[in-house]
């Protein structure tokens, strides 16, 4: 049972359907009662009722309905038979899953007299899709049937209506029109800008975005990443520090990560790892912090990228190569930081 609920509900997902334009024949079974204080309706019982019908749809909302059905009754001898139109409309216009209403005005046939009368009628009730082509619906209505057995008859009451509540289940085959829910609109397409290319300003033979040297003249011999044997690239990696701490934020895991990417790109270099200070506190105090922080940053890079010890060294300068005023707040918190010079 699970796994046959499971597949309707795979199913459900996999289409929606559009009436639009769309033809449908099908059929009813269901149960109908007489109601209110009409003598008819007082001494009828209810019984069995089926139908027939045919269907268009103008749209995914609007549609028309074509319609006999035949009700019967306990204790009398009579049976209503109505041939009529049902406007109808669903709610949820092209879901596998909507509401249903309806509004109807038929011809009215008991079967123990030669009279006739007009049947009004409302609807309400639900639709699902069983398949793009079949569906299933649960239906309640009520008929007013204008002047019962008006010209004689064993429940002759001269032109009082009767009234008829019936509830029932149909089923409905369509053909035609669209089957399935219109596909959507191609996306549009925001054109791309081009790519500006890269340039070589100091055209030593690497690209801006890779020259870690990037002042070298042109015509010097220049490794990889654009520096020559007698220069020193300098990597910022920016990672600042609270006041007298060493720890390692995670924010600065990716500027990290860049570094890390670098030296794995280029296995013959090495890095000093050097550790700056703000001018706060003792020199030698400072000294000793920005040991410590260089080494926090050599050990994240070893635990973390798996760079090669061998390959790194810490050195500590403390509040000796300041790169902003120690005057302000923030020109304190810029000069707690750490930097990498690679050699080749």
């Amino acid at each position: 049972m699970r796994m046959f609920v499971l597949m309707l509900l795979l199913v459900s997902s996999a289409f929606a359907a559009d009436r639009t334009g769309q033809f449908g024949v099908g059929g009813s079974l269901g149960w109908n009662s007489p109601v209110f204080g009409h003598p008819f309706n007082d001494v009828a019982d209810g019984n069995s009722n089926w139908g027939i019908h045919g269907r268009y749809h103008f749209n995914s909302n609007w549609g028309v309905e074509l319609g006999h059905s035949r009700h019967e009754f306990d204790d009398v001898p009579a049976a209503l038979e109505t041939t009529g139109l049902t406007a109808l409309y669903r709610f949820n216009g092209a879901g596998r899953f909507s509401t249903l209403a309806g509004l109807g005005l038929a011809h009215a046939d008991f079967n123990d007299t030669q009279d006739w009368r007009s049947v009004y009628k409302a609807l309400a009730g639900a639709e699902y899709d069983i398949i793009p082509s079949l569906v299933a619906s649960l239906i309640a209505d009520y008929q007013y049937v204008d002047g019962r057995f008006g010209g004689g008859g064993e429940y002759a009451v001269g032109s009082n209506p009767s009234h008829v509540a019936s509830a029932r289940v149909a089923l409905t085959w369509y053909f035609g029109g669209n089957k399935a829910a219109a596909k959507p609109a191609p996306a549009k397409t925001t054109p791309v800008a081009p790519v500006a290319q890269e340039k070589d300003s100091d055209g030593d033979g690497v690209l801006d975005s890779k020259d870690k040297c990037p002042g070298t003249a042109a015509g010097v011999s220049v490794n990889a990443y654009g520096c020559a044997k007698e220069e020193k690239a300098e990597i910022k990696v920016n990672v600042e520090f609270a006041s007298g701490k060493s720890d390692v934020q995670g924010q600065y895991r990716s500027q990290l990560s860049e570094l890390a990417d670098f030296l794995k790109a280029h296995p013959n270099t090495t890095a000093v790892i050097e550790g700056h200070t703000d001018n706060s506190g003792a020199v030698a105090l400072n000294k000793k912090l920005s040991q410590s922080r260089a080494e926090a940053v050599k050990n994240y890079l070893i635990k973390e990228f798996g760079i090669e010890s061998r390959r790194l060294s810490a050195t500590g300068f403390g509040p000796d190569k300041p790169i902003a005023g120690n005057d302000t707040l923030e020109g304190r918190q810029t000069n707690r930081r750490v930097v990498a010079v690679v050699t080749e």
